[in-house]
């Protein structure tokens, strides 16, 4: 079984705040607020089954953001999104490299060309090996001439080729700072990954694992493995990218990253469902105008069968018809007084009933 961490990577929080924040995809998020204001809009879950609970994250993004902000804008997009898959960027490559303690400025051009081609394919969402024939900045311009990517892409690409050991460095100064700010607020998370840590673990025996790159693999219990705060509804996901033992060919290696709220989600969105079939359901029971009627009938207090007819000028038989409804639905409840049977309005499910078509439909929790 795969041993989850117990605590956040902070490394990876960070990249994941800077690639949100300076992502390239037209109309993405660029906060997590703003993320969850997305995910609520196309699950149509009502947002405060989601704001509140992370505002501490939001709290956390807010400050590394404040204490990181502004970066040259060449330097974001080292940190941008810019292509499928969503983890194409370049710092997630850089990301690997220190891993593995690899410093771009102490190897020769010749050790250092195989993992300029791991790092692009990064940036460029390729699968190694593509850039086989890239070798200096002018066969790189021609490889990129045929890729139909965003001009910002190659712009970043070719700015790296030419000085990778400036972008290390760079990356490296903003990534310490970032880890600095993220461990001074951490602690604001703790609650909500206590809370939300043994969802993960079950997420984990039940899903199917996958990469965002072009290679697949299973999860094993070698693969370091961590909670996400900042992509918290992510599906498990394995992140890939090793560098190479050998400087020829490099290989991949593998980090299992799982969204803190996942499981959560899952059982909300099924929470949301099971909310639609009661709404539905509802709906039907006073989807009659004789069955409102009844309804009506009813405000100022309980009738019996007899009564309900002599006021709506009903058949007695079209009473009961239609009592049958908005009794399985519990509009109206059924006492038997003697031979008499009353009927009364149901008051409270009636609200209960307008109050979860409000949060369902309109996101209006007002009473």
């Amino acid at each position: 079984m795969i041993q989850l961490s117990q605590r956040l990577n902070p490394a990876v929080e960070c990249i994941s705040i800077l690639a949100r924040r300076f992502s390239q995809h037209p109309g993405a998020p660029r906060s997590l607020r703003e993320e969850i204001l997305y995910i609520c809009q196309k699950y149509k879950l009502p947002t405060e089954s989601l704001l509140p609970l992370l505002d501490p994250l939001i709290q956390i993004e807010t400050h590394v953001l404040e204490g990181l902000l502004p970066i040259e804008e060449n330097v974001q997009l080292l940190f941008a999104y810019h292509n499928n898959p969503d983890i194409a960027n370049l710092a997630w490559g850089m990301y690997f490299l220190d891993q593995m303690n690899i410093t771009l400025a102490d190897l020769s051009p010749q050790e250092r060309l195989p993992y300029l081609h791991v790092l692009l394919c990064f940036c460029l969402g390729g699968t190694n090996g593509d850039l086989d024939g890239v070798a200096d900045l002018a066969s790189l311009s021609l490889y990129l001439e045929d890729l139909s990517c965003p001009p910002c892409v190659k712009w970043i690409c070719q700015l790296f080729w030419c000085q990778p050991e400036k972008y290390q460095s760079r990356y490296r100064q903003i990534m310490a700072r970032g880890i600095e700010l993220f461990r001074q607020v951490e602690h604001l998370a703790d609650p909500l990954l206590e809370q939300m840590l043994p969802g993960i673990q079950e997420a984990l025996k039940d899903e199917t694992h996958n990469s965002h790159l072009p290679l697949h693999f299973q999860p094993d219990e070698s693969m370091p493995s961590y909670p996400m705060a900042m992509n918290f509804h992510c599906s498990s996901v394995i992140y890939c990218y090793n560098l190479p033992e050998t400087h020829e060919h490099p290989s991949f290696t593998k980090l299992h990253l799982v969204g803190m709220l996942r499981q959560y989600l899952t059982e909300l969105l099924a929470q949301y469902n099971n909310a639609c079939a009661s709404i539905a359901g509802s709906a039907r029971a006073i989807s009659d105008v004789h069955r409102v009627e009844i309804l009506q009938a009813l405000q100022d207090g309980p009738l019996c069968n007899l009564e309900l007819a002599q006021k709506l000028d009903f058949s007695a038989a079209t009473v009961s018809h239609h009592m049958s409804y908005l009794i399985s639905e519990l509009f109206v409840t059924a006492v038997k007084r003697g031979n008499r049977v009353e009927y009364t309005l149901n008051k409270d499910k009636l609200r209960q009933f307008l109050r979860l078509f409000r949060i369902s439909i309109l996101q209006d929790d007002g009473e």
